[in-house]
This record gives structure tokens, C-alpha cells and sequence, in this order.
């Protein structure tokens, strides 16, 4: 399933500038909480690994899904709803199930 979002930010990046949409805010797409090292976590979207401060989560673990803002993970997603985020995104870039 997460292997549909590899490089998913790139590919919002480009459909949002070829549109010619312009947005006032972020875009959040659910990551995957693989690695925790003290009050680092290492974040997974679909093949792409990035590190993020997990700081304003003290409960979060191995296998939690968060929304990941400037470098920190600010909010906690269940499972079934990331999953249905990564889905939406999918279907919006137009890529295969």
C-alpha cells in the first residue's frame, strides 16, 4: 500500500504547479512511524524515508501513522484513515491500485 506514495510530494508539487493552483496552506500526506531513536522517528511514505521530532506525541510507536509539519510529527492518524488519505492522493495524481 505505501509503495503507492513513493515520491508522493514531488508528484502533488508538480500536479498543483500544472494546475495552476495556488493554496494557502500545507498539504499533509500520512507517513509510517519504522524507527524511533529517543525523540527522533524515522517516517516512512511509501519508500521514502525522512527523520521527524516526535516531541508533541510522547505516546507515539513503531507502526503509528502521523502528519508530519516542519520536521515534526504534530498529530497522530489511525491506521484506517491514512490508508484512505494515501488512497485519495493516489486517485488525485492518477496512479494504479
Amino acid at each position: 500500500m505505501l509503495t503507492k506514495i513513493k515520491n508522493l510530494k514531488t508528484k502533488i508539487a508538480t500536479f498543483i504547479k500544472d494546475k495552476g493552483i495556488i493554496l494557502s496552506m500545507c498539504l499533509a500526506v500520512p507517513g509510517k512511524i519504522v524507527e524511533i531513536n529517543g525523540s527522533v522517528a524515522v517516517v516512512d511514505y511509501g519508500g521514502v524515508k525522512r527523520e521527524a521530532r516526535i516531541d508533541f506525541i510522547p505516546d507515539a510507536k513503531v507502526g503509528d501513522y502521523v502528519i508530519v509539519h516542519t520536521g515534526f510529527a504534530i498529530e497522530k492518524v489511525r491506521e484506517e484513515d491514512a490508508l484512505k488519505s494515501i488512497d485519495a492522493w493516489s486517485l488525485i495524481l492518477g496512479e494504479p491500485e
